[in-house]
């Protein structure tokens, strides 16, 4: 009997060892699975997307949306006195929008023209409008402009009566508020929403004196003004 019990002991003991034997076995082996992913995310550049569409009403009416019909041409209003201006050209390559040919004829200081642009954002973001760029047109200076006397006129006449053309601007957002305010920071165009953007090219017509003590050139002279660049963007310009 003692030796029966003696030798179940021995076996129990001898399977505890064998068991931990085991165990110890597995623990000894391991394996370790990595899972490695990636993903490439290419935004479509035509979602970010930014409109002009130029004035073609004869309403007067420049805040009314339906004022604005065309993605390639803008009408002049004319000041009064003022007999012809070009039609201002807008053209869009899918990358940037130019506006060209404002144009105005101008005989007389109180003449000139305004012209008026919708700017709508009809992408998938948000835009950013840099607004510093835009701070000479917004200035009671204007934007800088070169005048070139004709073959027949007086160069230091023209010189004086350069100094009453300019070229000057301000713009509204979809809620009528003047933006020309404040180009200290970049100006958010939430997607859907819309800008109006009037310019004014006049001889004399926002001068402090009257238009009748503006200088007057013997002749003919043309006036370039510098380029107007609205640069938008998906995130703010540095400050």
């Amino acid at each position: 009997m003692e030796k029966n019990k003696k030798t179940k002991t021995l076996a129990i003991i001898a399977l505890i060892i064998s068991i931990l034997g085991l165990t110890l076995g597995f623990a000894a082996f391991s394996n370790t699975l990595t899972i490695s992913s990636s993903a490439t995310v290419s935004p479509d550049e035509s979602d970010f997307n930014i409109n002009v569409y130029g004035y073609t009403s004869d309403s007067g009416d420049i805040y009314s949306l339906e004022s604005y019909g065309s993605s390639t041409l803008s009408k002049p209003m004319l000041h009064v006195g003022t007999e012809s201006a070009t039609d201002a050209k807008i053209s869009d390559n899918g990358k940037s929008i130019i506006i060209s040919d404002l144009s105005v004829q101008i005989k007389a200081p109180g003449e000139g023209a305004e012209y008026n642009f919708l700017i709508k954002n009809e992408g998938e973001y948000d835009a950013y409008l840099n607004m510093k760029n835009l701070e000479s047109v917004f200035s009671g200076g204007g934007v800088s402009h070169t005048c070139i006397a004709g073959s027949d006129t007086t160069v230091n006449l023209v010189n004086e009566a350069c100094k009453d053309v300019n070229l000057y601007g301000e713009m509204v957002d979809s809620d009528w508020y003047e933006l020309s305010n404040d180009v200290s920071a970049p100006y958010k165009l939430a997607k859907g929403s819309y800008l109006v953007l009037s310019l004014y090219i006049d001889y004399g017509y926002h001068n402090s004196d009257s238009v009748n003590n503006v200088v007057r050139a013997d002749g003919d002279f043309s006036v370039d003004f510098d380029d107007i660049v609205l640069e938008f963007s998906s995130v703010p310009t540095a400050e």
